[in-house]
């Protein structure tokens, strides 16, 4: 005759319970999508949402989440997210701040180098303060449109919309017609 002798039940402590507690409410919540106006986008939970939503304060106002991926880590890559300037850029020279916007893409393309929409940023800020070094800014994006050309319609994309909110924007005129030739 075998005997089976039960191990004593162990009362989780307050750490587990409350790993626990927050387990099951994340797989009891659903799951949503934020993605971009164009539809696409990466999958962010609403407590990733809720999260992001508490430090975004403290970066300060006109700061986007960027999120990449860059070569390293176990699988070959690995994922970076980090706050910038890139958007602020834009949205001052769409309301007609082009001294405000040239400091802006100035950090944002130091931030990353490799940004297209960064340098077209700073390409049209330059244009409308009259700054130098325009053309070396256009050959890097013209040359990126080609090695990617994915990029080129999430650009071209923007130009349309620039140019929907200011028709007769004759800097983004002019870098549009310099990328299209």
């Amino acid at each position: 005759m075998t005997s089976e002798i039960a191990a004593p039940a162990q009362t989780p402590g307050p750490t587990e319970a409350a790993e626990a507690a927050e387990a099951a409410e994340a797989a009891a919540a659903p799951t949503i999508t934020h993605t971009g106006r164009d539809g696409k986008g990466i999958l962010i939970t609403d407590s990733a949402m809720r999260q992001l939503a508490t430090l975004l304060p403290a970066q300060g106002d006109g700061k986007v989440l960027r999120v990449g991926v860059r070569s390293g880590g176990c699988s070959g890559m690995s994922y970076t997210m980090d706050f910038i300037d890139a958007a602020l850029a834009w949205l001052q020279l769409l309301d007609n701040q082009p001294q405000a916007a040239l400091r802006s893409a100035r950090n944002a393309v130091k931030l990353n180098p490799q940004d297209p929409q960064a340098r077209i940023n700073l390409s049209l800020a330059m244009l409308e303060t009259n700054a130098k070094g325009v053309r070396e800014h256009i050959d890097l994006v013209q040359r990126l449109r080609v090695m990617a050309p994915e990029l080129a319609s999430e650009l071209d994309d923007a130009i349309a919309d620039g140019l929907a909110r200011r028709p007769d924007w004759q800097a983004l005129l002019k870098v549009k017609a310099w990328l299209n030739a």
